[in-house]
């Protein structure tokens, strides 16, 4: 199910809604994206928007670990990655590096040039999730260091 919803104005509505549509093309490619699942966008009272995907169909408040998904709020040119959840059976196969691949890919068809986390917890391996995403390339940013971010649209 994919849905755009709308409190804030007419333009808002349209660019929520061509932001579901991206983002389904790009996630179709996910061996674990549920075509019957929730994918919603919502735009933002102080501009952009927030896509979310669950692949329970709803999006309960924390905590959700029962379902695959992610949270994202899009401003300007930067994507913002709030959640990303994997359910505790699809863990270690490939399938959560496999969609931080596809989100990046996701926010560049959204017209980002970065997308940022701010990660905690560890990798089913016992590794830090910041230290697993600067091994992938991500770099580290922010004034306290903290925040990692990729490159993913044209400008750098």
């Amino acid at each position: 199910m994919i849905e755009a919803s709308n409190r804030f104005g007419v333009r808002d509505a349209n660019e929520s809604g061509a932001a579901t549509t991206r983002a389904a093309m790009v996630l179709q490619a996910w061996p674990l994206f549920e075509s019957a699942a929730c994918l919603r966008a919502t735009p933002l009272p102080e501009g952009g928007y927030w896509l979310g995907y669950a692949s329970e169909g709803d999006f309960r408040p924390v905590p959700r670990q029962l379902g695959t998904g992610f949270d994202l709020n899009v401003v300007d040119a930067v994507c913002y990655l709030l959640d990303i959840r994997l359910e505790e059976r699809h863990r270690g196969q490939g399938h959560g590096s496999a969609l931080y691949e596809l989100l990046v890919q996701v926010a560049a068809a959204l017209g980002c040039s970065e997308i940022r986390q701010t990660p905690s917890g560890t990798t089913m391996r016992g590794e830090s999730r910041q230290d697993w995403l600067l091994r992938r390339g991500w770099k580290t940013c922010g004034r306290l260091g903290h925040e990692v971010s990729q490159h993913c649209g044209t400008k750098q």
